[in-house]
């Protein structure tokens, strides 16, 4: 007589659950630390729900009301104290050798000298900064950590002018790998990418404004903004892009 299986055995539900084990495993390796949402409709302060460090809009820096915060600093240098960013609390990556930072943003690309060094974040003191590059439709992103000793950088394509676009940085200076990821897919990638923000120390920290002054703000919206300790898998980034900025 024969029997029935109780339990699934193709091939699809095998590796579905392959999948989700994996996903589950990997999710123990990078932990959320801060996150800002940007859903305020007042005020200046931009909230970090998950520790509390919480932010400032900075001038003409304004919630819009819709999950967004509008940065209308069009072709201003950064020396312009006046510009619209976000001060974030200071050293919040501090002792970290292994970050993953993920972002929803959408820029208004600056064709003038030097604007693709805008940045969509800069944590900085007066020898080494970690950032990343917006960039413009000439050049492209471009996450950079340099301590007093050295500097690694990572280039990767250029994200589309006033276009969302789902932006993620990750890096471990144990394995010395770095990735960048635009909407779920891996854009660049390197090996022997030993820099950490640990390596750069105590640190101011910026949305939308560059340490140098010769670097223009940003321009454009930012949607969401998040850190974490640990590096997100391929696997985090393609998940965490699928299920967007209100479910991290």
């Amino acid at each position: 007589m024969s029997r029935s299986n109780p339990f699934p055995t193709s091939k699809l539900a095998l590796r579905c659950g392959i999948a989700l084990l994996a996903m589950h495993t990997a999710l123990e390796g990078a932990v959320l630390t801060n996150r800002y949402n940007f859903n305020e409709t007042t005020g200046t302060t931009a909230v970090d729900s998950v520790s509390g460090k919480n932010g400032t809009l900075m001038n003409t820096a304004v919630f819009t009301g819709a999950g967004t915060v509008y940065l209308d600093s069009y072709q201003v240098a950064s020396s312009d104290p006046l510009g619209a960013y976000i001060v974030l609390p200071e050293n919040l990556v501090t002792g970290l050798t292994s970050i993953t930072v993920e972002t929803w943003y959408s820029p208004t690309h600056n064709p003038n000298s030097n604007a693709d060094w805008n940045r969509i974040w800069d944590f900085f003191n007066s020898t080494g900064h970690f950032f990343l590059r917006s960039g413009n439709a000439t050049y492209g992103l471009r996450g950079d950590i340099t301590t007093s000793s050295s500097s690694q950088g990572l280039d990767a394509p250029t994200v589309p002018d006033a276009v969302e676009s789902h932006v993620v940085w990750t890096s471990d200076g144990a394995t010395g790998r770095a990735r960048i990821y635009v909407n779920g897919i891996e854009v660049a990638s390197a090996t022997g990418f030993t820099n950490t923000p640990a390596g750069v120390g105590l640190t101011t920290n910026w949305l939308g404004r560059s340490k140098f002054g010769a670097d223009p703000y940003l321009s454009g919206t930012l949607n969401e903004f998040r850190i974490y300790s640990g590096a997100l898998t391929p696997l985090e980034a393609a998940a965490s892009y699928q299920a967007g900025t209100e479910n991290p």
